[in-house]
């Protein structure tokens, strides 16, 4: 197994992760009557609960959250990240 295959072997968890921060966001602008769609994480956030939910470095974390931008399952917006329409089966 190459390296390219080990980071991809780790979308699904770190998209369940990112799912999970997003959530919270999510139920926070609905208290106030905001668009749940404009739901982000901070890039910074997901890759610390990534080292501590997954126990890996920020190196690997980083390779993640990059693998996943350029898949296209993830979008990023300055510092800023969001689960693209469609890319996550929950």
């Amino acid at each position: 197994m190459n390296s390219q295959q080990i980071i991809q072997s780790w979308h699904e968890p770190a998209l369940h992760t990112l799912n999970s921060l997003l959530t919270d966001r999510k139920a926070n602008l609905r208290k106030i009557n905001r668009d749940e769609s404009n739901a982000m994480v901070l890039q910074q956030e997901f890759l610390e609960s990534l080292m501590n939910y997954h126990r890996i470095s920020l190196y690997q974390a980083s390779e993640i959250t990059a693998s996943l931008v350029r898949s296209g399952r993830v979008a990023r917006y300055g510092r800023f990240l969001q689960i693209k329409e469609g890319a996550t089966h929950e």
